[in-house]
């Protein structure tokens, strides 16, 4: 079936960008994955109010918050970053929300215990549990921790989720545009650039900030369960006293407190100094089961020769559960592919290599280590 359809330029800028990511294998590859991710989400919030994965069924989650969830942040939004409607103010330094300097000095007794899990070590993980795809930057999970890190000491309960997520999400929004400025300076491309995954200072910046909150802090699902990429990968958890307030816990403060190159002006090669990247490879190696089982299989395949986008889907879709296999889309394993590449280039693991519009990618050195590394016991 052909369907002819009209579109903005802007729109076409951004299917031309996501078909030279090497995501996709051409147009019709990228609407029907939109198609099919928008029919998903509008069947579920129409019977449901909510997309769940419930994180005591599995330690993944993609949560469309409620209308009325939603609304509370957007006010919150609108309260503590000036108005949610107007555009992101430009800052020509890191914001004081994200140095170093206003954590406190000493590890807080109030830290979270890690989140538990219902994987372990090496168990094989169905690729719809793996971390949501759409969590694909590390960056601005660093940014939150220390964001977090700068707000201690907390009240006895925790932080407020709403609140912290609202008041972080338009921090970020200025350190956003700071980066922005600092991709410009250096012609950084659309793939290297430091400020992907910030809000954006162009039109509706109240919704980009609502997606970071949501999804590079955290919100609360309609069951109660903390979804977003800081308990993906357990640097925050709900505290034991009250269902919607959040702490550290004590790998996300140390990953917090670790100095960075883009907020702290120490030199590194990339967005995170070596520091930073063997902490948070340990780390997902010895408690980041999901994770450690994502990287490891992308890895194994690269080294294999499945090193193109539509190669690793394969891969990826050997491990959807027999009779889950009419629900996961294709959409779906694309989706999470792409983020558990994005996660593994963050990190140093796997290099992109560009031909024209075709994508590959390689095992790094430091990927080879680790793919080498035996499982944590």
């Amino acid at each position: 079936m052909v369907i002819c359809f009209k579109c903005s330029s802007d729109t076409k800028s951004k299917l031309d960008y996501l078909l030279r990511s090497g995501t996709f294998l051409d147009y019709s590859d990228i609407i029907c994955a939109a198609v099919e991710n928008l029919a998903v989400l509008h069947d579920e919030v129409q019977n449901k109010g909510s997309v769940v994965v419930a994180v005591d069924a599995g330690p993944q989650a993609l949560e469309i918050a409620s209308q009325s969830n939603q609304t509370n942040i957007v006010h919150r939004l609108s309260r503590q970053s000036a108005k949610a409607t107007e555009p992101i103010v430009p800052v020509d330094s890191v914001p004081t929300a994200f140095k170093l300097a206003s954590a406190p000095s000493e590890p807080p007794p109030q830290l979270a215990p890690l989140p538990s899990d219902v994987f372990f070590a090496g168990q094989p993980v169905p690729v719809d549990r793996w971390i949501f795809g759409q969590h694909s930057k590390l960056l601005p999970a660093k940014a939150s921790c220390r964001a977090l890190a700068c707000m201690y000491p907390p009240v006895a309960t925790g932080f407020e989720i709403d609140k912290v997520a609202a008041r972080i999400a338009g921090e970020a929004g200025a350190l956003g545009e700071y980066l922005a400025e600092k991709d410009r300076l250096r012609g950084m491309t659309r793939d290297d650039a430091w400020a992907i995954g910030f809000p954006s200072g162009e039109n509706k910046a109240d919704r980009s900030r609502l997606r970071y909150a949501n999804q590079f802090v955290g919100a609360i699902g309609k069951q109660g369960t903390l979804t977003g990429l800081l308990i993906d990968l357990k640097l925050v958890n709900l505290t034991q006293n009250a269902a919607r307030r959040i702490l550290l816990t004590r790998p996300g403060w140390d990953f917090a407190i670790l100095e960075n190159p883009l907020l702290d002006g120490v030199p590194a090669d990339g967005k995170f100094t070596a520091s930073e990247v063997m902490f948070l490879l340990e780390h997902i190696r010895e408690h980041v089961p999901v994770e450690d089982f994502a990287f490891r299989t992308v890895l194994a395949a690269v080294q294999t020769g499945h090193d193109t986008p539509e190669k690793l889907d394969d891969i990826c879709k050997q491990h959807v559960p027999a009779k889950r296999r009419d629900e996961i889309t294709k959409a779906v394993v694309t989706t999470q592919r792409t983020g558990v590449i994005a996660r593994l280039i963050d990190l140093g693991l796997i290099s992109r290599i560009r031909e024209g519009v075709r994508v590959s990618y390689v095992v790094t050195d430091l990927g080879e280590q680790y793919g080498s590394r035996p499982v944590a016991a």
